[in-house]
């Protein structure tokens, strides 16, 4: 468990050099920042400013709740790219280990041998780390944000669909869970239809929420 940490921090001091997808994210959180949706707008070279980004202007393509994310991390760094650079790289980061402590949680009851396989298969696996913390692709928020899902929904919480919905809302691909999440909540803990409404309907209310903001 803790080579991956060591790992990380190597991580953490290389410049991205494959993906551009951190900049992007800057462009748009400062777009959003500024009270222009990005999902309507194309982005102009003044927000484009100092960035190291050379990409053609095309309209957000990741999830509203990670483009308030990315407006936060703008304003935070008060529109610095050093800045914007390092706290992209600490949020990424803190993505990548809290997913890393919620597999440890979630295998916790399983033998040890089982447990260090798993550790070992997300937290040693070359692609999981680069690509998170060095490169700055932001999957590992989704990632990370279904897992603690996961380990809510294995223990009963009532918050467990909210986790989901958050992370859908950071990219999309996760959404399909919310499917299996009604169906564990119907067969698995044998909640009652009126708990059951409420449950399906929270996920949709904070969508709606974090649309509401665009």
């Amino acid at each position: 468990l803790r080579w991956p940490f060591a790992f990380a921090a190597v991580c953490f001091a290389t410049y991205p050099v494959f993906t551009q997808d951190m900049w992007l994210s800057a462009a748009w959180g400062r777009m959003i920042a500024a009270g222009i949706n990005p999902y309507q707008t194309l982005f102009t070279p003044a927000f484009v400013a100092g960035l190291p980004l050379d990409h053609f202007p095309m309209p957000m393509s990741y999830g509203p709740f990670w483009g308030l994310v990315s407006a936060a991390v703008t304003t935070i760094a008060a529109n610095d790219p050093v800045a914007i650079g390092l706290v992209s790289k600490a949020l990424l980061a803190s993505a990548w280990i809290g997913a890393l402590l919620l597999v440890a949680r979630i295998t916790a009851a399983r033998p040890l041998p089982e447990r260090c396989l798993v550790l070992a298969a997300f937290g040693w696996t070359p692609l999981s780390v680069t690509q998170t913390v060095a490169e700055g692709h932001n999957d590992m928020a989704m990632i990370a944000l279904a897992l603690l899902w996961f380990w809510l929904l294995l223990r009963g919480r009532g918050a467990a669909p909210l986790a989901l919905a958050a992370s859908v809302l950071v990219k999309y691909v996760t959404a399909p869970l919310l499917l299996l999440d009604m169906i564990f909540a119907l067969r698995g803990q044998r909640i009652g239809w009126r708990c059951f409404l409420l449950r399906i309907a929270a996920p949709p209310l904070l969508a709606l929420g974090v649309l509401a903001l665009f």
